[in-house]
């Protein structure tokens, strides 16, 4: 269909006025490394480097809304903009996946970000998507890698604009640090490439042959599990359609390896796995519940959001509770329901260990008032353990709207092991260090039974203040306890 007249005479006058116009633009990307290096150091601008590549959910997601977000687009507009693909979408004429460039330039700029920027390999694959945020002189300033949502992308934005000048004015939409972001540096991780359909296929085939021969009968369980094992890697990194039918019988049909293989999905499945396993949120067992609930923190994924509010509302047991809030909040971090319902329990749930997960929820929320109101209150808590988790949140978010009043309660606190945190969050905001508290949730509050806090929140102050980083002989072996936020399950490079 033709446009009329009278659009086009609209479109003229909201142009000429400055209203933005609905538009499937993206960033506009510079034609080179060298390119962007010089004008980069003539504008005195940062370099924005988008790491992507195809085939996966989160690098998918990053070119067709991140790139295309209001805002984004309006940050790029203060930066030099790299995008680096080694894939070929069009092999001649302008890219289909970058527009306004070619798949030789970003193929180029994906061969010449890691020989000048990570000082690796032009040709060895890294970690994807990851975004780099690199210095008129070429030296890395942040970067973050795996999914991030727009409001972390956009704190990336102006927390790097502001190195260069501090009094650039920008007034973020849900202002936070990404948990896993890097200052001075890069993630160098070998990329582990995502599945092929063949491959999905033939992993499949050799579940269902060794499945097959034993039919499942006495001693054979043993064998399918290993062919499971062996295979189910493959097959749980892909979204087919078979590889999420295989998930949900084995789910159902294995309830004696039920909790590994979610646990396994929560790390590396891309986000339409969460329907394989929302099921299990009712689950009778405990553990069940709870791993269902971690690996949906980790996958978070926005119609997750309904399933965790109903199992949410129905959960009697606090853990598990408290690492439901937490998904919920990693799926809708922008969603009003989630909002409401993570904020209300993080202010008044009677039991302080679900008000502590729910402080760790609110960390994930992109609203701005929301998070401001829910960490001052968290702050006052009564109880130590709330007021501690509070402080890591305003330390990992990076927020300095917060600093003032984390002074303030560091000169009210009365709690020794208390006061130690409340000063490692306020060195953490000022420096943009966060490596106080690298191991804080696995330690403090993730797979630990209740009743100790006191006596772990000053061990682990005290191991960080003796050069241990917090971190003690042997910690962390059980990875399946760590809790964390997805990352490692994201798309590579």
């Amino acid at each position: 269909m033709k446009p009329t007249h009278a659009f086009l005479a609209t479109l003229t006058i909201l142009i000429t006025l400055g209203i933005a116009v609905p538009a499937n633009a993206q960033i506009q990307w510079a034609k080179s490394v060298d390119a962007a290096l010089a004008k980069a150091k003539a504008e005195n601008k940062v370099i924005f480097v988008a790491l992507n590549m195809d085939g996966e959910r989160a690098n998918n997601q990053m070119v067709g809304e991140h790139y295309r977000d209001s805002e984004i687009q309006k940050l790029s507009r203060h930066t030099i903009n790299l995008f680096c693909s080694n894939n070929v979408h069009k092999k001649t004429g302008n890219c289909t996946r970058c527009k306004g460039t070619t798949c030789a330039i970003h193929r180029d700029n994906d061969f010449q970000v890691r020989r000048k920027f990570l000082n690796v390999d032009g040709n060895e694959a890294i970690v994807a998507p990851q975004h780099l945020f690199v210095s008129p002189e070429g030296k890395i300033i942040t970067s973050v890698s795996y999914f991030i949502t727009k409001g972390e992308l956009e704190w990336m934005f102006v927390n790097a604009i502001r190195e260069l000048n501090p009094e650039f004015a920008w007034t973020p939409r849900g202002r936070r640090a990404p948990e896993k972001y890097l200052k001075g540096g890069a993630d160098k991780t070998k990329a582990e490439k995502p599945p092929t359909k063949e491959e999905v296929q033939k992993a499949l085939k050799d579940i269902k042959k060794v499945a097959g021969a034993r039919g499942g009968g006495r001693g054979g369980w043993r064998e399918i599990i290993e062919a499971a094992q062996k295979n189910s890697r493959i097959v749980i990194r892909s979204d087919d359609k078979r590889a999420l039918d295989w998930g949900q019988n084995t789910l159902r049909s294995y309830g004696r390896f039920r909790d590994g293989l979610i646990r396994d999905i929560g790390k590396v499945s891309p986000k339409p796995w969460s329907k394989v396993i929302e099921a299990y949120l009712t689950d009778t067992k405990d553990e069940t519940r709870k791993t269902v609930a971690i690996a949906l923190e980790q996958l978070a994924n926005p119609k997750s959001v309904n399933p965790l509010r109903k199992a949410a509302k129905k959960e009697k047991e606090d853990d598990i509770l408290g690492r439901m809030l937490r998904a919920l909040a990693a799926s809708g971090p922008g969603k009003s329901t989630a909002i409401s319902t993570v904020t209300k329990a993080a202010k008044s749930h009677k039991k302080a260990r679900v008000r502590a997960h729910a402080i760790v929820g609110v960390g994930k929320i992109e609203k701005r008032e929301a998070v401001t109101t829910s960490l001052r209150v968290g702050l006052q808590d009564e109880d130590a353990l709330v007021r501690t988790v509070t402080a890591y949140v305003i330390a990992i978010r990076q927020d300095k709207s917060l600093l003032d009043h984390l002074v303030a309660s560091l000169q009210a606190e009365t709690e020794d092991s208390v006061k130690a945190w409340f000063e490692k969050a306020i060195n953490a905001v000022k420096s943009g260090d966060t490596k106080a508290f690298k191991n804080f949730l696995p330690k403090i509050l993730d797979g630990n039974e209740p009743g100790s806090e006191i006596d772990r929140l000053r061990e682990m102050a005290e191991d960080f203040d003796r050069g241990d980083g917090g971190k003690k002989d042997g910690e962390d072996k059980d990875k399946d306890k760590k809790g964390k936020d997805g990352d490692k399950k994201k798309e590579k490079k």
